[in-house]
């Protein structure tokens, strides 16, 4: 179920950076477990990111996508730091999980994915898995496409299994920081406010 999505590639030459730091923290080759540096992960990879991050890049992106969704950000909306992850066929993969609840007060409304260089070969490797066991492939998953969906919905990423090309990923959430319940009396609750 996809909420927005834009056609925004990075450029060739960042690409081409992006990888080979990667690919030079995990020392010249990416074997085993798969990159990421996302906050929650692998510590070795996260004190190891990425030099250029983007930054600049992807908060123009979810600009972008909070002003064509309407949404309101404000004093209580989180905007989490991006990550990136990177996969091959000597991976492993990610598997079914959810962004909905990233702590006790902080829920995820909205989670993206920008692809950044896909495999030709095996452009449905990220899915959404429905409660009949369905999983659903967002449609196109090529290189420079950004797609946003509830952070409640399932999804996984699909074993890499052409050999010698690797896949990579950024991804972040749009979060809020859950206000503490407050009980109203019916008198509070529908008197007339004065303007």
């Amino acid at each position: 179920m996809l909420l927005w999505q834009k056609h925004r590639p990075l450029p060739e030459e960042d690409v081409v950076q992006l990888e080979k730091e990667i690919l030079d923290i995990r020392g010249g080759k990416l074997e085993d477990v798969y990159y990421t540096n996302y906050p929650l992960e692998c510590e070795e990879d996260r004190q190891d990111s990425p030099k250029n991050t983007h930054k600049e890049f992807y908060s123009s992106i979810i600009q972008e996508m909070v002003i064509d969704m309407g949404l309101n950000f404000g004093p209580r909306s989180v905007v989490e730091p991006h990550w990136f992850q990177m996969y091959n066929s000597d991976t492993c993969t990610h598997e079914l999980h959810d962004h909905f609840k990233l702590s006790e007060d902080i829920m995820c409304l909205i989670s993206w994915v920008h692809i950044i260089k896909d495999v030709p070969d095996e452009q449905d490797c990220f899915y959404f898995k429905n409660h009949r066991g369905q999983q659903l492939s967002p449609q196109p998953q090529s290189a420079g496409w950004v797609f946003a969906f509830p952070s409640w919905q399932a999804h996984g990423v699909r074993s890499i299994t052409t050999p010698g090309v690797n896949r990579i990923i950024a991804a972040g959430n749009l979060a809020f920081q859950i206000a503490p319940c407050t009980t109203l009396t019916e008198e509070e609750l529908y008197e007339e406010k004065e303007d």
